[in-house]
């Protein structure tokens, strides 16, 4: 039976009013607890814990209709491979591996375009011609793997090639020519994978002087990182010269409903989805230490960079005698970010902000409480680079 997906969208959209309603009804009943005798206290809190199990479930089924294999995407690339073979002269041997994780249709619709140029990109950049593979000791096939798996509420893709990887000096050069960085830049090696993926995600940035088939005339990693980015998750990479490389892709089960902690920066409230934060910590305001006017602090024996939310988004601070800090990114690419107060942590359902006249970074959305006020959703990925930006 093939169902419209327009209809599951319905279908979706009715469960997060659900939602909404129910989070109204949690507040409504925590106000009149006070004045409900105890027995019949317990017989609501017991029916509401009941309704709210029947939700989530009704949720989580209406998500498995709307979830299909990522090798929908993946069988589209073994088509590229086999024209780009022919067009380039290269031998490829294509590995697939999780091609039956599954994940929403939308998500999969989203993500063809961006595989689509990353896997042209480890053919044409990466994959060395036969000559060259042979006297670098390498086979004269070369190999490019896709793979997925499932980390708890997200989706990692990966693909991974065995070429010749960046060459930072080349991309560096290239980039310092076209002045997307400072004349004075040096990659650091903490960031050096970070920094890289920056700079061949700028705007205007090719390492190719002709145009062709497989390459993205200077836009494309910076569309595959857009089209990403807006999906709500990250990009990243890992490259070592004559080695290979490989991107990595964080991706949402679903873009419609999903956990998030409720917090405040600056006396406002925003939510952060659950699948963005690696964990939530108390840091001590006097174990906050200064260098080179940043802040740090010392996380599991290492020092991790602290931002203050309020002052990204310049609101007023008024942090007490506990700070909390959300750690997102991973890795050497982990921040803390501190805010005032979390809350609580509730299912949301994100309302994406389409007007680009109202829309700023660091913000993916928006969402409603059980008392009717709108709050901003975070988007952890976008706080990363202002993070490191700064």
């Amino acid at each position: 039976m093939r169902v419209d997906l327009k209809r599951l969208d319905e279908l979706m959209e009715m469960v997060g009013e659900l939602v909404i309603t129910k989070a109204r009804l949690d507040d409504i009943l925590r106000g009149i607890s006070r004045y409900i005798p105890e027995q019949e206290l317990d017989f609501f809190e017991e029916t509401h814990m009941r309704m709210g199990r029947q939700l989530k479930n009704l949720r989580e089924g209406i998500m498995r209709i709307r979830m299909v294999p990522i090798g929908e995407v993946f069988d589209r690339m073994r088509f590229v491979v086999l024209d780009l073979e022919r067009e380039m002269g290269k031998k490829i041997h294509l590995e697939i591996i999780g091609e039956n994780t599954e994940i929403d249709k939308l998500v999969v619709e989203r993500m063809m375009d961006p595989m689509l140029h990353l896997v042209r990109n480890a053919i044409s950049h990466g994959i060395e011609k036969e000559e060259e593979r042979i006297s670098k000791g390498k086979s004269k096939q070369g190999n490019i793997k896709l793979s997925a798996h499932t980390s708890g509420d997200s989706v990692v893709i990966e693909i991974e090639d065995d070429g010749r990887g960046i060459d930072a000096e080349r991309i560096i050069s290239k980039a310092k020519s076209k002045g997307l960085i400072n004349e004075d830049f040096t990659l650091s090696f903490q960031e050096r994978n970070r920094e890289i993926l920056n700079i061949i995600c700028s705007t205007g940035f090719s390492t190719r002087e002709n145009a062709d088939m497989a390459s993205g005339r200077g836009l494309g990693m910076t569309i595959v990182k857009n089209a990403i980015e807006t999906l709500g998750d990250s990009l990243s990479l890992e490259t070592e010269k004559d080695k290979g490389t490989r991107f990595i892709i964080n991706l949402p089960l679903t873009l419609e409903i999903v956990d998030a902690f409720i917090l405040i920066a600056g006396g406002q409230l925003f939510a952060i989805p659950q699948p963005s934060v690696k964990e939530v910590i108390e840091i001590e305001p006097e174990k906050i230490t200064i260098m080179e006017n940043n802040e740090l602090i010392l996380y599991r024996g290492e020092p991790l960079p602290v931002i203050r939310l309020s002052r990204l988004f310049n609101l007023k601070e008024n942090y007490g005698q506990i700070i909390y800090g959300i750690i997102i990114g991973r890795g050497y690419n982990s921040v803390a970010v501190m805010v005032e107060q979390v809350i609580t942590k509730r299912e949301i359902v994100i309302r994406p902000i389409t007007d680009t006249l109202v829309s700023v970074k660091g913000i993916g959305g928006a969402t409603e409480l059980g008392d009717g006020k709108p709050i901003l959703i975070l988007n952890a990925s976008e706080l990363l680079d202002m993070a490191m930006k700064r």
